[in-house]
């Protein structure tokens, strides 16, 4: 038998549903400021730019910058989303898709898959980690 797509735990995954779409839309806005508030100052990142990011203002300026302004319609795969809850700790599985602007200004679908671990705070769910790759078949496009 299949695991579950989502592992419901109360309210919780809806509210792990709500960090997604708020990321999402800052980013979908390059709105840095408010994608930065959704994550711990601490957190660690993996991306399809940077290699490594510690702490989120190095992520911002090494992944962010130079991913969000030539990206367009980034969202996450919400109905396929693997999400779990265990007390103050969750983490997410999802693809996530996006279209990306080649050197010439010629776009082309840009998708990946990402994992993400969040911590409940007083502030709300932040990200402690994130790991943002390109799908194995279009690490190849332009």
């Amino acid at each position: 038998m299949a695991p579950p797509r989502i592992r419901r735990v109360a309210a919780t995954s809806a509210e792990i549903h709500d960090w997604l779409e708020a990321f999402s839309s800052a980013v979908r806005s390059v709105d840095y400021a408010r994608g930065a508030r959704l994550f711990d100052p601490v957190a660690l990142g993996f991306g399809s730019v940077a290699m490594r990011a510690d702490g989120c203002e190095q992520l911002v300026r090494e992944q962010w910058r130079k991913t969000w302004p030539v990206t367009r319609d980034f969202r996450f795969d919400l109905d396929l989303a693997r999400i779990d809850v265990v007390g103050g700790v969750a983490w997410v599985a999802s693809r996530w898709s996006s279209t990306g602007f080649d050197a010439a200004g010629v776009p082309f679908p840009r998708v990946g898959r990402s994992s993400i671990v969040l911590r409940r705070s007083a502030k709300g769910w932040l990200a402690v980690h994130t790991h943002f790759s390109l799908r194995p078949d279009a690490a190849s496009a332009p």
